[in-house]
This record gives structure tokens, C-alpha cells and sequence, in this order.
């Protein structure tokens, strides 16, 4: 009733608050809120060409959820998609990754085209899911200088802080563009990592750096080399 859902809001209330009495955690969430009214302004504002790699990343996810997987030299699926082809350059340059990040951003461009004859209601979501993956990026970085500096909190939150606030990162993880997810799982794969060399290794452990390994491999293949230094 509604006294159950009152006792259960207050509860969640509760917890937020013990959360929060952490300084390391109220920064990190201030370093969150900061990337976010960026990277949503950002994501609104710039239009679909602005970043010339934004199309052949997008193109590749609309390929990917059209059955092909394509290659560096085919041609951009202008007439699939209705886009108008690109000044320089016009073909699949963004083909060289993995394509993990492209079959979670893809879906977004087919369904798209199917229901509107347009890419642009996709672009939008798209973008969305790359700031949220930027997000998560952010608080591994957090996580992992809070382990390598465990009485050094503050230099946690400052190094999160500066990286959220670099124009650079706003771009290019709140655009339609793979280095959110690589950011997030190289950072994955340094995280499990030195918590094994910290802690010693146990059965979760060695599946979790495992499996951030594997992530890593299929996000990019700087995250194979990662992956491999792990």
C-alpha cells in the first residue's frame, strides 16, 4: 500500500544519504554531474557531420544490424541509410575495431530507417548510450586510482574531475564514436588487475579480469593489448 511505498522511498532515501557521506563519493558524483550537463549539450547540439567519423561509425553499427560485416575499403551504405555521402574519405575507416561497440549502437540507426526514412532519431539515442558508457567510464577511472591510491581519496576525485571536464573526452564520448566502451574496459582490465595484485587472486576475481579481457579484445584493439599486459 501506500505506507509500504513510503517506508521503501525513505529507505532508499537512507541509503543514498550514508552513500553520500563519503567526500570521495560526493565528488565523484559532482564529477558525474558536471560530464553529463556537458556531454547532453554537446550530444543535442552537433550536428550529424560535425565529426566526420560519426557517420562511419554509425554506418558500421547500421551494417553490423543489417547482416554484414564490413571491411575497410567497402563504400558507406549512403542509400540504405538516406545520408548523403561524405566529402573525404567515403568508405568504412571505422571497419579496423572489434565490433562489440557497434552491435550495442547499431540497433538504434536500423530501427531508425525502418520506421522514419531517417538516421537522425537513432543518432540521438545512440549518442545517449555512448555518454552513458562515458559515465561508467568515469567511475572505474575513480575506482581504479581510489585502489592504487587507497589513502589519497582526493586525488581520486581530482583525476576524475579533470578527465570529465577535458573537451576532448565530452567529444568523443558523447558522440557516436568507440572510445567510450574502450576507455571503460582498458579501465576495467587495469582495475581487475591490480586488485589481484593487491589482494591475490581467488576464483571471482580471475573470472571478472577475464572477462573485462575479453570486453577490452572486442571494444578495440589497443584493448587487446591491454588485455595482453594484464
Amino acid at each position: 500500500g501506500r505506507a509500504g511505498h513510503g517506508g521503501r522511498v525513505r529507505v532508499l532515501l537512507e541509503r543514498l544519504a550514508a552513500l553520500l557521506r563519503d567526500p570521495s563519493r560526493r565528488g565523484l558524483l559532482g564529477a558525474l554531474l558536471v560530464f553529463t550537463g556537458m556531454a547532453l549539450a554537446n550530444l543535442t547540439i552537433l550536428p550529424w557531420d560535425y565529426a566526420p567519423d560519426e557517420p562511419r561509425n554509425a554506418a558500421y553499427g547500421f551494417e553490423l544490424w543489417s547482416g554484414r560485416l564490413p571491411t575497410v575499403n567497402d563504400p558507406l551504405p549512403h542509400e540504405a541509410m538516406h545520408t548523403k555521402p561524405l566529402a573525404k574519405s567515403d568508405f568504412h575507416a571505422s571497419a579496423q575495431h572489434p565490433p562489440l561497440y557497434y552491435a550495442l549502437t547499431g540497433w538504434p540507426f536500423k530501427a531508425s530507417v525502418a520506421l522514419w526514412g531517417t538516421p537522425m532519431p537513432g543518432l540521438y539515442l545512440a549518442r545517449l548510450m555512448t555518454a552513458a558508457l562515458g559515465l561508467a567510464a568515469l567511475v572505474m577511472l575513480h575506482r581504479l586510482v581510489s585502489l592504487l591510491l587507497p589513502g589519497r581519496r582526493a586525488i581520486a576525485v581530482a583525476t576524475t574531475f579533470f578527465f570529465a571536464a577535458l573537451p576532448q573526452v565530452i567529444n568523443v564520448f558523447s558522440i557516436v564514436y568507440n572510445d567510450a566502451l574502450g576507455t571503460l574496459t582498458t579501465l576495467g582490465v587495469l582495475h581487475a588487475s591490480l586488485t589481484i595484485l593487491r589482494h591475490g587472486a581467488t576464483r571471482r576475481r580471475l573470472v571478472v579480469a577475464a572477462a573485462w579481457m575479453v570486453l577490452a579484445s572486442l571494444s578495440r584493439f589497443s584493448g587487446l593489448v591491454s588485455s595482453c599486459i594484464g
